[in-house]
């Protein structure tokens, strides 16, 4: 006899490619609400390749079946830095704060644009040094600044498009758009860059250096107090590989050890 699915978590104990085959079903038969199950749990329990690339296919299908409309707009809204309610559209932070984070912003962007090469990439990350070893790997780009943390999935959507209209002459990359992982705890809204040749390499920011993935972490600040840091990754690509797969093993472990004992 079949066990019973817990109705909370009706995925729970699905692999990614079980969770792909029901989400593409509930896709065929118009099924909103199993598709965004299938999609949640991806979001919020799974953590390897295999279920990132099932997160985006996933994703796909629920735009298709279900584009995103208007978002309807609060008639008062609060300021995320100082919690004073104050009206408005798509802003995050009052008449007061909001000038503010902005001059620091184009400040920063502005510094990294004199010694920035070509091909930078904007994105937002609840992992700025496993991001920073990530776009190594795959990019060859070893540096990563924060230039904001995101108290929302919905802000942090918000200030990587913005930023990303700083930097879109030196980028490749398409104007962000709504999508990818979500997860509710901070994100850091971050630009991917390497150091310009004709840039003299003794004036470049000071760098918190990033060799290892299980130590010392960056956290999110408020936005009053918050100045950009910026990390340098100086190994090697393949090195930055061997780091990643090793978290993602540790993590792989803990995840079906945390299952054998629920």
């Amino acid at each position: 006899m079949a066990t019973q699915r817990d109705t909370s978590r009706p995925f729970r104990d699905d692999n990614a490619h079980e969770i792909l085959d029901a989400g593409r079903k509930a896709y065929r038969r118009q099924d909103e609400r199993v598709l965004l199950a299938a999609i949640a749990e991806l979001d919020e329990f799974r953590n390897t390749r295999e279920a990132e690339r099932v997160r985006e296919e996933l994703n796909e299908l629920l735009e298709r079946l279900a584009p995103r409309t208007q978002r309807r707009h609060r008639k008062i809204q609060y300021c995320h830095e100082c919690s004073r309610q104050f009206h408005g559209a798509d802003a995050f932070y009052c008449e007061s704060c909001g000038p503010k984070l902005r001059a620091r912003l184009e400040r920063d962007v502005g510094q990294l644009r004199s010694m920035a090469a070509d091909g930078v990439y904007v994105g937002r990350t609840a992992f700025p040094e496993r991001r920073l070893l990530e776009h190594l790997r795959k990019d060859h780009r070893d540096r990563l600044s924060i230039l904001h943390w995101a108290a929302s999935l919905e802000e942090a959507e918000a200030f990587e498009r913005q930023i990303h209209d700083f930097v879109k002459d030196l980028s490749r990359q398409e104007q962000p758009r709504a999508g990818g992982r979500f997860s509710r705890c901070h994100h850091a809204i971050y630009l991917s860059w390497t150091p310009s040749s004709t840039f003299p390499a003794g004036q470049l920011f000071h760098h918190a250096l990033v060799t290892e993935l299980l130590g010392a972490r960056q956290w999110p600040a408020p936005p009053s107090r918050f100045e950009a840091v910026h990390l340098w990754c100086p190994i090697s690509p393949e090195d930055a590989d061997d780091l990643l797969d090793d978290l993602d093993e540790r993590e792989r472990e803990y995840l079906d050890e945390r299952r054998a004992r629920g």
